[in-house]
């Protein structure tokens, strides 16, 4: 009751803008961003109410992130270190010498220990966002190096184009073929046989490009080298 009568003392500007759909931002009382999402959204609602095909899929591979290691050691790191900040300060409740609460912090080595442990074992445990897993030691273990990854793809039907930055794509590479023609010679693969190339400057030199499923939708991709049409398309998503 009290959360709801401090809402209603709110001037309706501030509730405008700092409460409703607060994922978007609203720099100088600009609303420009905010009167563009809630229309694009009560369309998308409207389309789902009067067709089920509308909605999106959530067993649609496009729309699934998969969990990276990172994920796990910085969720595991926040929920160690607030409890860390929350023992502290009970320390510093308790006493109030900063000799002691110094020595308080540098006593506590839960944080080494637990992520220790999670790291040998494979058992995730944090409290504060439920999160109980186990058996990832070997997703860990076999993480690689995550480069930047931006999808960019149409979505014809709701006619919007679609920027997703965030991790955890399902993505695969594939070799940029130019008018038909690819972009790796035989000369890079003699290079690569000889060691002179990796993977990864395939990728530095724009040879080959990571996209994920909904990225796949937009492209022309070809399974075998002679079934890309010669001259045939102009544009760069072909592969």
């Amino acid at each position: 009751m009290e959360k709801e009568k401090d809402i209603l003392l709110i001037s309706p500007v501030i509730f405008l803008r700092d409460i409703f759909l607060a994922n978007v931002p609203v720099h100088q009382h600009n609303f420009r961003k905010k009167c563009i999402y809630v229309p694009v959204m009560m369309r998308r609602m409207m389309e789902a109410i009067l067709n089920k095909d509308a909605m999106d899929d959530k067993d649609y591979v496009g729309n699934k992130r998969l969990e990276l290691s990172g994920q796990f050691l910085s969720l595991l790191f926040e929920d160690l270190f607030n409890s860390m900040n929350s023992e502290s300060k009970r320390a510093f409740d308790a006493s109030s010498s900063a000799r002691d609460i110094l020595y308080c912090i540098k006593k506590y080595n839960r944080i080494t220990l637990e992520l220790g442990r999670a790291l040998s074992t494979g058992n995730w445990d944090v409290k504060r966002f439920g999160m109980h897993k186990k058996g990832v030691t070997d997703v860990v273990a076999r993480a690689g190096k995550i480069g930047e990854f931006v999808s960019i793809f149409v979505n014809e039907k709701q006619h919007c184009v679609y920027i997703a930055s965030d991790g955890g794509h399902v993505c695969r590479p594939l070799v940029i073929a130019d008018r038909g023609v690819s972009r790796i010679k035989e000369l890079h693969m003699k290079e690569l046989r000889d060691g002179v190339r990796d993977f990864n400057s395939f990728l530095r030199d724009g040879l080959i490009e990571y996209l994920d499923v909904n990225e796949e939708n937009n492209s022309l991709i070809a399974l075998i080298d002679c079934s890309i049409r010669k001259g045939g398309h102009n544009g760069n998503n072909a592969y």
